[in-house]
């Protein structure tokens, strides 16, 4: 039974989307009530983001209806979905790092601040002021948005969609938030939390996370989606951590969940299978040396702006160094190079895989050739097609990408299956060494555990593991010990056995440190 129709912002009645192989939505029945914060969770490829595209009139459903405030509501586009109300935060952001934060809140809509005299900057700068005062933030409106860093861009993003709502004279603006803090840190991830927290009663807010915790301190109400179909709706105060995963996976969450019981110190006289050696990038990275024993996950952490994924590239030889070696098993040291890195035995997946770890327009099997096609999938200069093509179905079988297809688009795929293809793409190379950045970002909990099963499994087998993570306990939970980066500086090591984990409290307070304190 659905509540009474007057409450809701949004009634949405028997939606269904279909693409090829794939059911997104089917018969999707919901009700979203004005004035709360709603959370939607499900598995990769619930049918979150098909939900989100058609509510903002980005696609279009095959079947079904939507009533907004008890009328007819057809979106033929986000211009549409604007008029209605609607506004979206992209989980990539639309900011253009050109463009001053003034001219980035009022972006396409300028035209309501021509005057006789042409745009009236003046204008748009005062009612950026406004919106930006509004929430809280201490900023200058005429800096260029590519000066600020991330968590503020995400934030200005949540204040863009309301300022347009005011622009635009939407009495009740309804925002669908698709992932926003994903690639925060902690103390970023707090701040838009608080931000969001003060928009209820304000706005009506649809927001997605693959962050458990967060959903439930934060929402009013819990939406499970599982493969296009609408599990339940439950007020957050009835549900904890353990009884959502159960309810978007169908099984329960094991205890074990970042399997600590599988967690084997390396042997202390093992000889490292990666060293370190003074790698230094100038006024980012001092001086860092570190060693990894064969099976050890070594954690670096810290706060955005710490130089924790410039490290991580550094070391594989990504961004050029001014000093410092690194080398692989007894290997002599040299200044690092990928591609010299990669043939000894280095794999390296990037904490932004639409970026750095795959081509969203290439097929599954395209990518996964990607690290290969110059040895394995080669010989003498001629493509061994056959062999790229039975290793990506081997891999495919044994990650379980779905759909199950080689020439599948990635882009097209989820979040995690997006990410089981830029792991296969370096795990069929066998590599001795493994360099993980933000492993399970935007991934939901079903295909982490996954995920963190295949991260045991390469340490029991050897494989040196070095994790870079926004995610603090899957940082504390996975590493057997922990390297804490702040201003570029490595300034501790704390230890991290199964038994005797360190808490996020003291993990984070070492994170937080000022520049001053660690120089002293």
């Amino acid at each position: 039974m659905t509540d009474s129709p007057r409450k809701h912002r949004l009634q949405i009645e028997a939606l269904s989307k279909s693409f090829p192989g794939v059911q997104a939505l089917d018969g999707l029945a919901l009700g979203i009530e004005a004035g709360e914060i709603l959370g939607l969770v499900g598995e990769n490829g619930a049918g979150k983001s098909t939900l989100l595209n058609v509510l903002s009139g980005v696609i279009r459903p095959d079947a079904g209806s939507l009533e907004s405030d008890g009328g007819a509501l057809s979106l033929r586009d986000y211009k549409d979905a604007n008029a209605a109300g609607i506004f979206r935060v992209f989980q990539q952001q639309a900011t253009i790092p050109g463009l001053r934060v003034y001219e980035s809140l009022f972006l396409s809509h300028e035209s309501r601040f021509r005057n006789l005299l042409g745009l009236d900057r003046r204008a748009m700068i005062a009612r950026s002021r406004e919106a930006i005062a509004e929430f809280g933030l201490a900023l200058d409106v005429r800096r260029p948005i590519g000066e600020l860093e991330l968590g503020v861009r995400q934030s200005l993003e949540i204040v863009r969609a309301l300022a347009l709502a005011a622009l635009l004279g939407a009495e009740h603006p309804l925002l669908l938030l698709d992932e926003p803090t994903t690639a925060l840190d902690s103390a970023q991830d707090e701040r838009l939390l608080a931000l969001l927290a003060g928009l209820r009663g304000r706005a009506t807010v649809v927001f997605v996370s693959h962050r458990l915790p967060e959903v439930l301190r934060v929402c009013d109400r819990i939406t499970v989606l599982k493969d296009g179909r609408l599990v339940t709706t439950l007020p957050a105060a009835e549900l904890d951590e353990p009884r959502l995963h159960e309810l978007m996976v169908g099984r329960g969450r094991a205890a074990n969940y970042y399997r600590e019981s599988e967690q084997r110190a390396p042997a202390a006289a093992a000889a490292p299978v990666f060293r370190v050696e003074g790698i230094e990038v100038p006024g980012e990275i001092a001086p860092a040396t570190l060693a990894v024993r064969p099976g050890e996950v070594v954690g670096i952490g810290g706060l955005e702006g710490s130089g924790r994924s410039l490290l991580g590239k550094a070391m594989a030889g990504i961004v050029p160094v001014a000093a410092g070696t690194v080398a692989i098993g007894e290997d002599t040291p040299r200044t690092p190079d990928f591609h010299h890195l990669i043939d000894r035995g280095l794999a390296w997946i990037p904490g932004d895989r639409h970026s750095d770890g795959m081509i969203a327009d290439a097929s599954v099997l395209a990518n996964f050739q990607l690290a290969s096609i110059h040895d394995r999938f080669s010989r003498g200069g001629i493509w061994r097609r056959g062999a790229a093509r039975r290793e990506a179905e081997r891999w495919v079988r044994e990650l379980d990408v779905r759909p199950p297809r080689l020439d599948a688009k990635v882009g097209a795929l989820s979040g995690g299956n997006q990410q089981k293809v830029v792991l296969a793409k370096w795990l069929c190379r066998e590599p001795r060494v493994v360099i993980l950045e933000n492993p399970t970002q935007g991934v939901d909990t079903g295909a982490r555990e996954s995920i963190y099963e295949l991260i045991r499994g390469l340490t029991a087998e050897g494989v040196g593991i070095v994790l870079i993570t926004d995610d603090l306990t899957e940082l504390i939970g996975l590493s057997d010990r922990i390297l804490v980066l702040v201003g570029g500086h490595i300034v501790d090591s704390i230890a991290a056995q199964p038994d005797d984990k360190p808490d996020e409290k003291e993990v984070i307070a070492l994170m937080s440190q000022s520049r001053t304190e660690v120089a002293a």
